[in-house]
């Protein structure tokens, strides 16, 4: 192998789990990430912290973590590591700190609660305020959260709303593949369905997909980042997102160079096989 490399570890098959190892040498390593896979990227072995706290790969040799985002996708397994030992230092920026440790508080507390009263509890405080507005008779608007949307308080309100011909749901962006409101997005909103915890629920509501809101950059955004660097790279590699997406911003990327007569390799971990940086 050559040195330095990378191994993906996750976010190759969609947009979740992000994991990657920087492999400098045979004994030192740095993990970039620890993300937490989620919908139809969960694993049947439980990669979303399910079952097993360790992770699928060995730990030998990283030195460090590195925390590029406060977000499960990027962090929410990082409780496990550090109760399968792991006991090695994550490093932050200053301006993030905080967010890190409400992020990495709230894993902790969803992987390893297994308290039935406290979960209990917990669900009243949800289904409380769902049972006050459908008492109400009124028409209501779900605005649901962008990427994900397959757990917390607004998947009992989709539950609760989605049945009723008032109501209208509002999403924003992408929705990652396997989630409930991406189903609803491909089936149709009205005489469509979604499923929800292995059940089938009929729409009534209408389902409406806002465009323009979300922070990450889309295919134009991320060709015109790698125009504007001062030295381009020879390697690209695209990760954290489904497989035609990011089979099309290769395809974007390489006419570009080809524009400027220059030279790139474009992998896909996940598509393509696996190789070290040169």
């Amino acid at each position: 192998m050559r040195y330095p490399s990378i191994v993906h570890h996750g976010a190759t098959t969609g947009v979740t789990g992000s994991c990657h190892q920087l492999q400098v040498d045979d004994k030192y390593a740095l993990l970039i990430d620890s993300g937490l896979f989620q919908s139809a990227e969960t694993s049947s072995a439980g990669r979303a912290g399910a079952g097993s706290l360790a992770p699928d790969f060995s730990l030998d040799g990283i030195k460090a973590l590195v925390a590029v985002t406060a977000h499960t996708d990027y962090v929410g397994p990082m409780p496990g590591l550090r109760a399968v030992s792991c006991k090695r230092p994550i490093f932050r920026t200053e301006s993030s700190v905080w967010a890190l440790l409400i992020v990495l508080k709230d894993a902790f507390k969803l992987g390893f609660s297994r308290d039935p009263k406290k979960v209990e509890r917990d669900l009243k405080l949800i289904e409380l305020p769902i049972l006050a507005s459908t008492q109400t008779d009124q028409p209501a608007i779900a605005i649901t959260g962008n990427d994900i949307c397959s757990s917390g308080r607004i998947v009992n309100y989709l539950k609760v709303m989605r049945g009723d011909a008032r109501h209208d749901v509002l999403t924003f962006g992408c929705q990652a593949t396997g989630t409930p409101v991406r189903q609803a997005q491909c089936v149709g909103s009205r005489n469509g369905y979604v499923e929800f915890d292995g059940q089938r629920y009929d729409i009534r509501a209408q389902v409406h997909t806002i465009g323009g809101y979300s922070a990450h950059a889309d295919q134009s955004g991320l060709v015109r980042f790698v125009s504007r660097m001062s030295a381009w790279p020879n390697e690209i590699r695209p990760v954290h997102g489904e497989k035609p997406a990011r089979r099309a911003l290769a395809g974007a990327l390489r006419e570009r160079y080809v524009d400027q007569s220059s030279d790139v390799d474009i992998l896909l971990p996940g598509i393509d096989e696996e190789t070290g940086m040169g």
